[in-house]
C-alpha cells in the first residue's frame, strides 16, 4: 500500500472533521481502506518519562525490557474503526473487535509494535511494516500498516491514523502471477513463435519468442521502431500493416503469411486502456513443419490412391484374363467332343 493514496485519504478524512463531524464520519466509514483510529497519548507520555530518565537509544530498552512493550500496547486507546477494518478482521460489530483486540496479535506483531515505537520515540509521524495479524476466526493474515499521526496532533500524539491492508490477497495473486510468468517462458522459450506489441502510433514496444532467433531477428534491436518502416526495410508486403492497422481499429484478426521462408498463422488483438485502443498485441506461430508434414502426408496419400487403383485395375485384368480363359477352355471342350463324333 503506497504512502501517497494514505495521505490523501488522511488529508480528506482531516478536512471532513474540520467541516463537521457527520461529514468526517461518512468519509471515514465509507473508506475502502480499513483504518483505526487511535490515541496514543499516554503512550507519548511514557516514552517521554523514559526520555527524562536518560533513555536514548530505544531499540536497546525495548529489547531489555520487553514488558514495556506490552505496557504501551495496553496505553494505546481505540477511538474507532471502519467499516473495512471490521470486515477484514471477520468482525460483525465495532463492539465485539473491541473487545477480542488481543485475538488479532501474534508474537511477530509485537514485534512489529515494537519498531513503531521506536519511530515514534524518535519523532517520526509515519511509519510502515509488514505484519502479521490473525481474525477473529483465527484466520493468519499478512497486512501493510501504516502509522500516521495526525497534523495538529503531533504535539500529545492524541489522533492516530492507523491503516491495516491485506496483503494475503495480493500475495496469492502474486503467486498465481509467478506461475502464469513461468508458463510464459517456457512458451516463449520453447515453442515455435514470436510475440510482440506496438502502440497507437505503430511503435514496437515488444518482442519476444524463439522464433525470433530463427529468423535472424534481435528483439531487442526491434523495440522502439515504427512497425511501417521496419515492414517496409524487411521487403514485406503490405497485408501484415492492413492487418496492424483493423487490430488498431478494434478488430481482432487472423491470418496466415509466409516470412523468410516460414509459414506463420497469426492472431493480432487490440489493446485496450479504460475502453479505447492504446495499440495491439500480436502472436506468430511457425507453422513451416506442420505444413511440410501435412504436404507429406497428402503426398502419401495420393500415392497410396494410385498404387490402390494400380492394384485393382490389375485385379480386374485379371478377371478379365480369367473370364477369357474359361470361354477359351469351354470352346476347346466343344471342338473336342464334335471332333469325338
Amino acid at each position: 500500500m503506497a504512502i501517497g493514496p494514505i495521505k490523501a485519504e488522511v488529508e480528506k478524512i482531516c478536512v471532513g472533521c474540520d467541516q463537521q463531524p457527520e461529514l468526517r464520519r461518512i468519509l471515514f466509514d465509507s473508506s475502502p481502506i480499513p483504518i483505526w483510529e487511535e490515541d496514543f497519548s499516554e503512550v507519548k507520555k511514557f516514552l517521554d518519562g523514559l526520555k527524562r530518565k536518560g533513555v536514548k537509544d530505544f531499540r536497546d530498552y525495548f529489547k531489555s525490557h520487553p514488558q514495556a512493550v506490552a505496557r504501551c500496547s495496553a496505553l494505546i486507546k481505540i477511538i474507532d474503526v471502519n467499516k473495512a477494518a471490521q470486515k477484514l478482521y471477520g468482525a460483525k460489530s465495532k463492539e465485539q473487535l473491541f473487545k477480542n483486540l488481543p485475538q488479532i496479535f501474534t508474537p511477530q506483531s509485537y514485534d512489529v509494535f515494537r519498531e513503531e515505537l521506536i519511530a515514534l520515540a524518535q519523532g517520526k509521524k509515519k511509519f510502515q511494516s509488514e505484519a502479521e495479524n490473525k481474525t477473529l476466526q483465527g484466520r493468519l493474515i499478512r497486512i501493510d500498516l501504516i502509522l500516521w499521526v495526525v497534523p495538529r496532533h503531533e504535539d500529545k500524539l492524541s489522533r492516530v491514523f492507523v491503516f491495516t491492508s491485506d496483503l494475503s490477497r495480493r500475495a496469492a495473486v502474486e503467486e498465481e502471477l509467478k506461475r502464469e510468468q513461468s508458463w510464459m517462458r517456457l512458451i516463449v522459450e520453447r515453442v515455435p513463435c514470436v510475440f510482440w506489441a506496438i502502440d497507437s502510433n505503430f511503435i514496437i514496444t515488444r518482442s519476444m519468442g524463439m522464433a525470433t532467433k530463427d529468423l535472424g531477428l534481435d528483439p531487442k534491436k526491434m523495440i522502439g521502431q515504427n512497425l511501417r518502416k521496419y515492414l517496409d526495410v524487411q521487403g514485406v508486403d503490405r497485408l501484415p500493416l492492413e492487418m496492424h492497422q483493423a487490430a488498431l481499429s478494434g478488430k481482432s484478426v487472423d491470418y496466415e503469411h509466409v516470412y523468410k521462408g516460414r509459414n506463420f498463422k497469426i492472431h493480432i488483438e487490440p489493446i485496450r486502456d479504460v475502453g479505447a485502443v492504446a495499440g495491439a498485441a500480436g502472436f506468430a506461430y511457425d507453422v513451416t513443419d506442420v505444413k511440410l508434414a501435412q504436404e507429406d502426408l497428402r503426398q502419401k496419400n495420393e500415392d497410396l490412391i494410385k498404387m490402390n487403383s494400380a492394384l485393382v485395375g490389375r485385379e480386374m485384368k485379371m478377371v478379365e484374363l480369367k473370364e477369357e480363359m474359361d470361354g477359351l477352355k469351354a470352346k476347346l471342350a466343344e471342338l473336342e467332343k464334335g471332333r469325338r463324333k
